[in-house]
């Protein structure tokens, strides 16, 4: 099946403030003051703990169970559903949440009143199993989503004990989105006014849609449709947009359409039979429905299919397939595909060291999940808040860099491909030529205000070319190198501007004190970033001495701030400075910070722990005394639970740089 076209991007609304407001905006908020920390709170704690996609269809779990986000055509597209709030019921959305029926109660799995037993991601590939039980239901629930390999479906089995007297209902609180808002992700409130339309029934199948190009007309002929059912179907559900539809492997026996209004606020309703009798609704919509339920050895259960297409037809004929296939063919062809490329990352690790396979493949399973297929971007934290829902090129780099030591060249020149097409070309305000977006939405459109000047990921992004270059043979090599020569001249040129040690000129945003200014990251970035611009020049016959030149003169800038005089550390974490080349990885002043910085390791937070044993594996890298007393505060450290940062590729990228560094083949 073809992949569809993309109805967001082509919708993404022209509401653009003036630059000034920009500063404005960013100043508003102060948890600007760490540096990108606050793109893990300003959103406030993400509501996914596991993810399942394609590339394209990406779903995220919550720890109930419910199917809290639904992003596509792509992994840092919109959420298609209304979000439940992270610590269960309360006010918010619904997402896809289950419910068990008895008599005229139903109990919602939305952590209200059960316990969650266990909650699982396969090691064959992206299959979310949570098991839970509720007091004075007989046994166990187990919600089992993956989304399939190829086609854009969500698939999901819920099963139930026998010795359970009730059916299951499902709810399904979608919100199809046709527009985001560029450079302001943060004021995600404003996308309220630009999802929904129109939800109906017909036949086995229960439809959400939002279509292109909606006017007032559209509105009217669908409140019509809705109150009147006579009336003819509006023409707007003929066109493209956002298509939402699902069935059940063996139906359902009956299933409503109705407005969020009439719900009681908060909550999720009493009864089914309290829903309105409509099959059919415009605005705000929700639908619900009593799947026919499948018996088994000891439990019943039933199977949703939930698709997402460009257009109806699309949309259907993925339900067609789903129904012909079953569920067990569609979980085994995702296998499959899986498959090959997580057996071969396991491979990368040493047989002496079996214990790390796992927490490698899960972190590849991340990456893989996190690249959109349609642009090669890697999204920082697919399934989360909007701020964390981009692909930040100083973080992505990483990820990219650990396909490389996977062995996934392709991959990883994908993702390079994206981040040089947004390399801006020409000089505009804010926008110099050579610089990059400070974050990238999956269609390459800027994803913070553009105030925000990032040169530090210019640096790390020439590195990544090197880095990548050296991990092809002789032809494919020279090919990607003369393709590449044009942009990387232009990051070049402007990391020489920028990183201008006379100090005349303003080195890179800082988003600590809110300005631009010189700091110790930026000029380890730019030093790196040239020198690996002077190996490329040198291998492509474009001699540039000047690069070289401004490489010493960095490095006599970084040597001032990080040593004394008489060559002694100045700094308070010298392990950043491997990068910056004031120092020999082999020399000895190395090993009383890196056994200071192990020491502590196991007792910092997993993000900052992961960033401490790369630090040390790059160091190290050379030193098997040192790889050796690596491994077992690496091992404590990815054994631990994901805490607040599930799904996070630039974790994941650490982790799978520091376990074949440290534990390879």
């Amino acid at each position: 099946m073809e992949c569809c076209s993309n109805p967001i991007r082509l919708m993404r609304t022209s509401f653009r403030p003036r630059a000034g407001a920009w500063l404005v905006l960013v100043l508003a908020f102060p948890c600007l003051a760490a540096p990108y920390g606050f793109l893990e709170t300003l959103g406030g704690p993400p509501v996914c703990r596991t993810i399942s996609g394609n590339g394209r269809l990406t779903i995220g779990v919550d720890a109930y169970g419910r199917i809290a986000a639904c992003c596509w055509p792509g992994p840092g597209y919109a959420n298609h559903l209304n979000a439940p709030t992270p610590d269960g019921p309360g006010e918010g959305g619904h997402g896809l949440v289950w419910g068990i029926r008895t008599g005229d109660v139903v109990e919602w799995l939305d952590g209200s009143d059960y316990e969650v037993v266990a909650q699982t991601v396969s090691e064959g590939g992206p299959f979310v199993r949570t098991q839970c039980t509720i007091a004075g239901i007989p046994g166990s629930i187990v919600q089992e989503s993956f989304v399939h390999s190829e086609y854009d479906l969500l698939v999901s089995r819920v099963a139930i004990s026998t010795a359970v007297d009730g059916d299951l209902v499902l709810l399904a609180d979608a919100a199809p989105a046709t527009a985001a808002i560029p450079e302001v992700p943060f004021l995600e409130f404003l996308r309220a006014g630009a999802t929904d339309f129109a939800s109906f029934v017909e036949g086995a199948t229960v439809y959400h849609v939002r279509p292109a190009g909606l006017t007032s007309h559209d509105w009217l002929a669908a409140r019509r449709w809705a109150l009147q059912h006579e009336s003819p179907t509006p023409e707007a559900l003929q066109r493209e947009g956002v298509w939402i539809a699902y069935r059940f492997a063996a139906g359902h026996s009956v299933a409503r359409c109705f407005s969020n209004s009439d719900m009681p606020a908060g909550r999720l309703p009493f009864a089914f039979e309290d829903l309105p009798p409509s099959l059919s609704v415009a605005g705000d919509c929700v639908s619900a429905a009593l799947p026919n339920l499948e018996t088994a050895e000891r439990e019943r259960y039933a199977v949703l299919y939930l698709a997402f297409g460009s257009t109806r037809k699309e949309v259907e004929a993925t339900l067609a397939y789903a129904i012909d296939t079953g569920y067990a063919s569609l979980r085994a062809e995702t296998e499959s595909a899986w498959a090959p490329v997580l057996a071969g990352a396991a491979l990368q690790v040493s047989p002496r060291f079996p214990e790390f396979r796992e927490p490698l493949v899960q972190a590849l399973t991340t990456i893989s999940i996190a690249t959109s297929q349609e642009s090669g971007a890697i999204i920082r934290a697919p399934g989360s808040q909007p701020l964390l829902s981009l692909d930040h090129p100083r973080h992505s780099v990483w990820a990219g860099l650990a396909l490389d030591y996977l062995g996934l060249t392709e991959m990883a020149e994908r993702h390079l491909s994206f981040l040089l097409s947004n390399v801006r070309t020409t000089d505009r305000p804010g926008m110099p030529a050579g610089s990059l977006p400070a974050a990238l939405h999956g269609d390459g459109s800027d994803g913070l205000p553009r105030v925000v000047l990032d040169g530090t990921s210019v640096g790390w992004l020439l590195w990544a070319i090197d880095q990548h270059a050296g991990f092809l043979d002789a032809e494919a090599k020279g090919a990607f190198l003369e393709q590449t020569w044009p942009m990387v001249e232009r990051l070049a040129t402007f990391l020489m501007f920028r990183s201008d040690p006379s100090g005349a000129t303003p080195y890179s945003f800082d988003p600590q004190r809110l300005k631009e200014r010189d700091t110790a990251e930026f000029l380890i970035a730019c030093r790196l970033g040239l020198s690996s611009a002077s190996v490329l020049a040198l291998e492509t016959g474009n001699e540039r001495p000047e690069w070289a030149r401004r490489v010493t003169e960095l490095e006599r800038v970084l040597k001032t701030r990080a040593l004394s005089s008489d060559g002694q550390w100045i700094t308070d974490d010298p392990l950043p400075f491997w990068a910056a080349g004031i120092l020999p990885l082999d020399d000895p002043r190395w090993e009383i910070p890196a056994r200071n910085a192990l020491a502590k390791i196991e007792g910092l937070p997993l993000a900052e722990g992961l960033q401490t044993a790369l630090n040390l594996a790059f160091i190290w890298r050379d030193n098997p005394r040192g790889l050796e007393a690596l491994r077992d505060p690496l091992r404590t450290l990815l054994l631990r639970p994901k805490g607040a940062r599930p799904n996070d590729t630039l974790d994941a990228a650490n982790t799978i740089l520091t376990t074949v560094i440290a534990c390879g083949a």
